[in-house]
């Protein structure tokens, strides 16, 4: 069972151990898969202004209109599609929440039902789908198959097992965002083999290459998708818990029956202040003209370095492929996962970046640290890699000990 959890919280003790060892020495966090920076002062104000609202302090009950409405506005202004608020969305306290609670929709118990997922990435939806007994068969996103999922691979017996699909575009952590046709191709395909699409669309407004897109631009989309949209990446609002689930009414009538036995809605305080975000476009355009300015710049860095490094066509994330070996203070350091070189970034730059083994050894740096100036951030983080000489090769090495780190799971 992968546990990509894991793999943040290692890193988490990692970079605390780091700290005590060198305390005086900052640490350039490049890892965190969250926006540093504070929500739009507009939001905050409007959830102050809530608290002070004696009738805000109860149970929501899942019924939330101004919420629901605005989430219908938003999606019609970024995305030209066009839901209906009272049937086809339904609010979630965050999206881990949601992709917790609609593997019911789908899976049964000894029906050896199929959950179908890409890999790498958000490992949330598999994990229930197995706690339910469902299989999980994952499509493994490569570079050669352009990072989407293989979907021809599969076996007449496994097509007819499977109950769901779960994409995630733009996607964490690749960056890859498909062309039109794959999702059309996707809903045919999907709609051959009576298989639901659920398409996590939490990056959706931070793509560099063409407009925001929505599954629901696609004919027939409704017919089998729902698709999840978060706060949290857009508006800077991660620990608001807020989000919301929409497409297929039949779909989401069946995920508001349990969600209704997993919680009592959000905080009525916090989706009055939801609303006043998705009301405000700027916000998500701002934060994706941020991410994509230093996108650049990274990307610019790295390649002066001998990285093959590439904008990603979404999200605030860039994926390549880990070295194998570095020289530094007229050492050699052999690494044969990219775990191994993420410990290392760490123990001896203070440059923390998120490891991915899980199919060819690739790193993860994430744009969303909090500086007061990008430039002086930038200057600092070439100052430290200016002093590796970094080789790459598909040969396997040794793995690496640090000293002070267990560099196993």
């Amino acid at each position: 069972m992968n546990a990509t959890g894991f793999k943040f919280a290692k890193m988490s003790d990692v970079i605390k151990q780091s700290q005590l060892k060198n305390p005086n020495k900052i640490i350039l966090n490049m890892g965190r898969g969250e926006p540093a920076d504070p929500p739009h002062p507009s939001i905050i104000e409007a959830l102050k202004k809530q608290l002070d609202d004696p009738s805000c302090h109860r149970y929501t009950d899942n019924d939330t209109t101004d919420f629901l409405a605005a989430a219908a506005t938003y999606l019609q202004n970024l995305y030209h599609v066009s839901l209906d608020p009272s049937t086809e969305i339904i609010h979630a306290i965050g999206i881990k929440s949601a992709l917790s609670i609609l593997p019911k929709c789908f899976f049964e118990p000894g029906k050896g039902d199929i959950a179908l997922t890409t890999f790498p990435g958000y490992d949330i939806f598999s994990h229930h789908a197995r706690f339910l007994g469902a299989e999980v068969v994952e499509l493994i996103l490569k570079e050669d198959n352009r990072f989407l999922p293989d979907l021809a691979s599969l076996s007449p017996e496994i097509l007819k097992k499977i109950k769901a699909l779960l994409l995630n575009y733009p996607n964490n952590p690749t960056g890859k965002m498909p062309p039109k046709d794959f999702y059309e191709e996707t809903v045919h395909w999907a709609t051959k083999h009576n298989i639901s699409i659920i398409h996590d669309a939490s990056y959706g407004p931070l793509v560099y290459n063409h407009p925001p897109f929505s599954i629901f631009q696609i004919k027939g989309a409704k017919d089998i998708a729902v698709e999840l949209h978060s706060l949290s990446k857009t508006h800077n609002m991660p620990g608001w818990r807020i989000g919301f689930v929409c497409g297929n009414p039949h779909i989401i009538k069946t995920y508001s029956i349990f969600k209704n036995f997993a919680d009592s809605g959000q905080f009525l305080p916090i989706q009055k202040a939801a609303a006043t975000a998705l009301n405000n476009l700027s916000i998500p355009i701002e934060s994706k003209e941020k991410y994509s300015r230093r996108l650049d710049e990274l990307v610019i860095l790295l390649n002066s370095l001998g990285f093959q490094a590439k904008k990603p066509d979404g999200t605030f994330y860039l994926y390549l492929p880990a070295p194998t070996q570095v020289e530094y203070n007229n050492c050699t350091y052999e690494f044969s996962t990219a775990e191994a070189f993420s410990l290392w970034l760490i123990e001896h730059l203070s440059i923390v970046t998120i490891p991915w083994d899980e199919v060819i050894p690739h790193i993860r740096f994430s744009v969303t640290f909090k500086t007061f100036d990008d430039k002086l951030f930038f200057e600092e983080l070439k100052n430290r890699l200016g002093r590796v000489k970094f080789r790459f090769s598909q040969e396997a090495h040794l793995p690496m000990v640090v000293e002070g780190f267990d560099t196993k799971y």
